[in-house]
């Protein structure tokens, strides 16, 4: 593969499944870490019954939605054309990664994400999340983190009002337009993408404002970020590591107050593997993520569909 492209890809973040977490706690009713399918896997390290210490198997589509997340932070407040060097120290990516980690006090841990789900969606610990369970537990963490990132979730047939979303994205004291993730969690087939909307999707990847496509099937999800021919370039969550931890104060962060994970974990979420998948291989459920940073942004991406 071209330098490039290779680089390009090493500098997106990357979330996978993870073990070794802090405990997330199991719902009564939910289903078991000591299930059948998780000790074939050896998610669940500890082999605690009230507890996971590991997504493995079932968190596969809040791994892709954090990674469609964590790189429209990254695009918003390092750059899009920003390339990742573990030589040279970048604060803010490193601060953006943090609040990733894999411990309750991180915003957009694991463990955030799942108790988001309990709440707007009715999900469980170990429960897979589909598209929209991921879309509204990221628009509520957003809500009560200061991210810089305002979230909208679009009509379930994958419409965006304007007015609805002006409602989002305008501060409602001084009318700023402020940056928007626009989330549209859609179903394009039945069992397989229908091949009239293969065009769509490679154009709308190929927008400035993409920031990718968590696809949606069980066990299955996808980051989708680019294509070649009637293929997508993806990141595949479903890589087992050891959890991100937050625990170490790298010496070089902006401030000494400032908790970011340190420079070995960095590296955890950053990949230079290339996969590709076939449109006809990929399942119809995902969620399309676009970053809208103004209203220019806005105008401009609505005269490109």
């Amino acid at each position: 593969w071209p330098e490039e492209f290779v680089r390009d890809v090493n500098s997106r973040l990357w979330f996978t499944y993870r073990t070794r977490f802090p405990p997330l706690e199991r719902d009564a009713d939910g289903p078991s870490p000591l299930s059948l399918g998780n000790l074939i896997r050896g998610s669940n390290y500890d082999l605690q019954s009230d507890h996971f210490t590991s997504d493995c198997g079932w968190g596969c589509m809040i791994r892709t939605g954090q990674t469609m997340l964590g790189n429209a932070l990254l695009h918003l407040h390092v750059d899009r054309d920003w390339r990742y060097d573990p030589s040279i120290i970048c604060a803010k990516h490193d601060e953006i990664v943090s609040w990733f980690a894999d411990t309750p006090s991180r915003p957009f841990s694991i463990h955030n994400i799942v108790e988001q789900g309990r709440v707007l969606s009715q999900k469980k610990a170990g429960e897979w999340f589909g598209p929209s369970a991921t879309a509204r537990s990221i628009q509520a963490l957003c809500s009560t983190f200061d991210s810089g990132l305002q979230v909208y979730i679009g009509a379930d047939s994958g419409d965006i009002y304007e007015q609805d979303l002006f409602k989002v994205v305008k501060d409602g004291q001084t009318g700023e337009f402020r940056p928007t993730l626009v989330l549209l969690g859609v179903r394009l087939g039945v069992d397989k993408v229908n091949s009239i909307y293969w065009q769509s999707l490679k154009e709308l990847l190929a927008l400035k404002q993409s920031v990718g496509i968590a696809g949606g099937r069980p066990s299955s999800s996808h980051y989708f970020f680019g294509y070649q021919g009637d293929y997508l370039f993806y990141l595949d969550p479903h890589i087992p590591q050891l959890a991100l931890k937050d625990d170490d104060l790298a010496e070089n962060s902006a401030s000494e107050s400032t908790q970011v994970v340190s420079a070995l974990d960095i590296t955890t979420v950053h990949t230079d593997k290339i996969r590709k998948i076939h449109l006809s291989d990929i399942d119809p459920s995902m969620l399309i993520g676009t970053l809208i940073r103004d209203e220019d942004d806005w105008n401009d991406w609505k005269r490109s569909i």
